[in-house]
């Protein structure tokens, strides 16, 4: 039927300051409120009938539930009563109870998660690696072992994201007075890795590292994966951070006589959930200027080619390294995007006793802590002078690798 809706046209639904509709057929609609809240509706007899918000209904199963509701109508039967009536007996399935569960912390609500972006991970966990198993089960009939199953198989990463989702299923049905345990609680998941992110060590492997450095500078791909990679070199940031950065985050501030270029990122951005200020090397902030003439137009440094309001994904940066550029273990060193922090920290340990830099100064070069919780209360000194100096000399030390990428014996600078 033409008009019919896709998932293409449902995701490219925007809110325009009131409510309105849009029909798939069949009596199934499409409703938009005017904060751009989708969900979907049967209508009859001049009635309408909730069917659940998108996309925790997908477009197929809205179109089943419409379907259904056509049968009863045909054999004389009212939708909304029959709904009524089935709703104490589903109310149980462990599929219901999961959607209520995970819609109870939408960004829209008062205990939420913090973005749309975490809700939909989350949502996207539950119906690939959980709902697949358990959605037509009673919850008060599953047991222990039936989630261990479920979570076998995943990586340790994965199974904790599971556990997470699993407690928060079982004590929304606690609090609803439907069970009385939490069956999931005392399971155990596997313990991750813990050597960290796989990294090429630029002072102890430097032959790899400028074959690494080579490797980026002659990506092929995304011009924008390609320019967050050699950022990714220079500032020693989280994969998130980098793709998240905004042009409103370049700044530059006077200090002992001294202009330091630097990137400022929000408490609520950061892991450690406080402000934090990284200054840029001459290179770093070289390059997010050319960068700025491609993309300047956008609110994000790295912005999506699919939207002009989002940016490009950490597992992006990830899949070139692994995939595109072959550092995946096998032919070529491991190299996590996440390890190019290591990378920095590593540089900068190794010349740190000859320019005298303290250990806090060091640690925040990643964002890290001050080793006393008592000075990280009220020793606001961010050592920014300090620290770049220590980016300057690690992206004068990558641009010495990268000319002497053929040489296997380098000699350290600084």
């Amino acid at each position: 039927m033409a008009g019919k809706l896709t998932t293409s046209k449902l995701q490219s639904l925007k809110a325009t300051g009131k409510d309105y509709k849009l029909c798939d057929g069949n009596g199934l609609y499409i409703r938009v409120d005017t904060k751009g809240n989708k969900t979907w509706q049967f209508r009859y007899k001049n009635k309408w009938e909730p069917l659940g918000s998108y996309p925790t209904i997908s477009l197929k199963a809205a179109r089943e539930e419409a379907f259904r509701a056509k049968q009863l109508l045909s054999n004389g039967k009212d939708p909304k009563i029959e709904r009524e009536k089935q709703k104490y007996q589903d109310e149980y399935i462990f599929l219901n109870l999961a959607t209520k569960a995970i819609e109870s912390r939408h960004p829209t609500q008062p205990y939420g998660w913090d973005s749309e972006e975490v809700y939909k991970r989350n949502l996207s966990i539950l119906n690939r690696l959980i709902l697949p198993k358990l959605k037509t089960l009673n919850i008060k009939d599953i047991e222990p072992y039936q989630i261990a199953k479920v979570l076998e198989g995943n990586t340790p990463s994965n199974q904790n994201k599971m556990k997470n989702l699993f407690n928060l299923i079982f004590n929304y049905a606690i609090g609803k007075g439907l069970i009385k345990y939490n069956v999931a609680r005392d399971i155990k998941v596997d313990k991750a890795d813990t050597k960290g992110f796989e990294f090429i060590d630029p002072v102890e492997d430097k032959y790899h590292f400028s074959e690494l450095l080579r490797d980026i500078d002659t990506y092929k791909g995304q011009y924008n994966i390609s320019m967050a990679l050699r950022l990714a070199v220079l500032v020693g940031f989280r994969p998130r951070n980098i793709v998240e950065l905004k042009w409103e985050n370049i700044k530059s501030v006077k200090q002992d006589g001294q202009e330091i270029n630097f990137i400022s990122i929000k408490a609520e951005d950061m892991k450690m959930k406080r402000d934090f200020r990284q200054p840029l090397s001459k290179q770093a902030y070289d390059l997010l200027m050319e960068i700025k003439e491609y993309n300047g137009g956008h609110a994000h440094v790295f912005h999506s080619t699919n939207s002009n309001t989002r940016y490009i994904s950490k597992e992006s940066l990830s899949k070139a390294l692994r995939e595109t550029l072959g550092y995946n273990g096998n032919s070529k060193p491991k190299q996590h995007t996440h390890g190019f922090r290591k990378s920095a920290r590593t540089y900068i340990s190794s010349i740190r006793s000859k320019y005298n830099w303290c250990d806090d100064a060091v640690r925040m070069i990643l964002s890290h802590s001050k080793a006393n919780s008592i000075d990280e209360i009220y020793d606001k000194n961010d050592f920014l002078i300090e620290r770049a100096e220590m980016l300057q000399l690690w992206a004068d030390y990558v641009d010495h690798i990268r000319v002497n990428s053929n040489v296997t014996k380098i000699d350290n600078v600084g």
